[in-house]
């Protein structure tokens, strides 16, 4: 934040495949962090969080951590900072 010269830890976009690093961030306020995960399922070492959406709903919104397999995924998890090419 300090070498982008940012100071709202909300405007920070994070995005790592290591979840323990997700969770770091979203504890500091960088509550735009998201897990990729390029191949199939894992084995979670922490059952704090839950990665299935069924699971998710039950937690408040603030927790949910999305998973993207694909960077392509982003737009749909941040839509609002990606613009729409026009035809």
């Amino acid at each position: 934040m300090n070498q982008a010269g940012v100071r709202d830890p909300a405007k920070c976009l994070f995005v790592d495949d290591s979840l323990s690093n997700v969770k770091s961030a979203r504890r500091v306020g960088w509550i735009r962090s998201v897990h990729f995960r390029e191949h199939g399922p894992i084995t979670l070492q922490e059952p704090a969080v839950n990665h299935t959406p069924t699971d998710q709903e039950k937690r408040p919104v603030e927790e949910w951590i999305p998973i993207i397999n694909s960077l392509q995924q982003l737009r749909n998890v941040w839509p609002d900072i990606f613009v729409q090419a026009k035809q």
